[in-house]
């Protein structure tokens, strides 16, 4: 099912293949310790969207686990809990006018990521993705 039909996926396509290489992104416990903290609650509730149920924000939730600086960032996906399917659904990121997905998955200035997947009541799986630019973590 689409919204746009095939010009969000040649959009992406085009734009991939213009960019220059990325440096690999760095693992951070604490990133995928608040993408846990999201699914989790998404879970639960059945909501969607980066305001979790207590008003947190991705970058609330981040803090939670360490400091983020410079830039941070969520993606969510709805739907698939196959990673490669997440990653085309937010690469191609059909019926986004942002296309805040594709953005965040190319930015250079993005150091570490964190991810958790998880069941969702409506749309069967959920995945979120955390970034930031740069993460101290906290002690465990």
């Amino acid at each position: 099912m689409t919204t746009e039909g095939v010009r969000a996926l040649d959009e992406s396509i085009s734009q991939l293949k213009r960019l220059k290489p990325i440096k690999p992104l760095i693992p951070s416990r604490g990133l995928t310790r608040a993408a846990k903290d999201h699914a989790i609650d998404q879970a639960e509730t059945g909501s969607i969207g980066h305001t979790g149920k207590d008003g947190s924000s991705a970058e609330t939730r981040m803090n939670r686990y360490g400091k983020w600086e410079k830039m941070a960032g969520e993606n969510i996906s709805y739907g698939h809990d196959r990673i490669q399917e997440i990653l085309l659904q937010m690469l191609v990121d059909d019926g986004v006018s942002s296309r805040g997905h594709r953005r965040n998955l190319v930015q250079p200035d993005f150091r570490f990521i964190g991810l958790a997947i998880g069941p969702h009541p409506k749309y069967d799986h959920l995945c979120v993705i955390n970034f930031a630019g740069e993460f101290r973590e906290s002690n465990p």
